[in-house]
């Protein structure tokens, strides 16, 4: 399994089942799929994001 089925298998169960599905990542390049992302740095919050554009697995480049 690559990292890209494991991400749409993700985003398929969050959206089939409505239910929130939590990522935490150093690759900010699956960013653009999320909902929202919330930033973190050096242990607080940094920033919240709300993203109203999500982009399917399928366009995310790494």
């Amino acid at each position: 399994m690559t990292g890209k089925s494991v991400l749409k298998l993700l985003q398929d169960l969050n959206k089939e089942t409505n239910t929130c599905v939590v990522l935490v990542t150093h690759n900010s390049a699956i960013a653009p799929m999320a909902d929202k992302v919330v930033r973190v740095k050096s242990g607080r919050m940094e920033s919240i994001t709300i993203n109203d554009h999500k982009q399917s697995v399928e366009g995310i480049e790494w």
